[in-house]
C-alpha cells in the first residue's frame, strides 16, 4: 500500500518537478495526487511501496537542502491560492460598481 512522502498543496511547480526528478533518480516508484482545480483539496506525492518511505524522505530531505540554499538566492514563483483570493477580488469588485454608481448618479 502507498503512503503520503510530499505535500504537493502549496509548492510551488519547480519543487514539485524537482523532488519528482530525484525520486525518480532514486529508484523510488511513486505516484501523484494532483491539487483540486482551485487547491481545495492538497495534492501530494505517495511512495508505492511502504518499505521505501525511510529511503524517499532521505531522498527529499537532501533536495529540499540544495532547494533551500538556491531558493534563498532567487525565490520561486508562488502559486496563486484561489479560495483565499476570490472572495477578495469579488468584494473588490462589488465596491467598484458602487463607488461608480454612487458617483454617476
Amino acid at each position: 500500500m502507498g503512503k503520503r512522502v510530499f505535500n504537493t498543496e502549496y509548492a510551488p511547480e519547480e519543487e514539485i518537478e524537482g523532488v519528482k526528478a530525484a525520486l525518480d533518480a532514486a529508484g523510488i516508484t511513486y505516484y501523484e495526487i494532483r491539487n483540486s482545480i482551485l487547491w481545495l483539496g492538497g495534492g501530494s506525492l505517495c511512495v508505492k511501496h511502504a518499505p521505501d518511505y525511510e529511503r524517499a524522505r532521505t531522498v527529499i530531505e537532501d533536495f529540499q537542502e540544495t532547494w533551500r540554499k538556491r531558493a534563498a538566492d532567487a525565490p520561486a514563483r508562488r502559486r496563486v491560492n484561489w479560495v483565499a483570493a476570490l472572495p477578495l477580488l469579488i468584494l473588490l469588485a462589488l465596491f467598484v460598481v458602487v463607488t461608480v454608481q454612487s458617483l454617476s448618479g
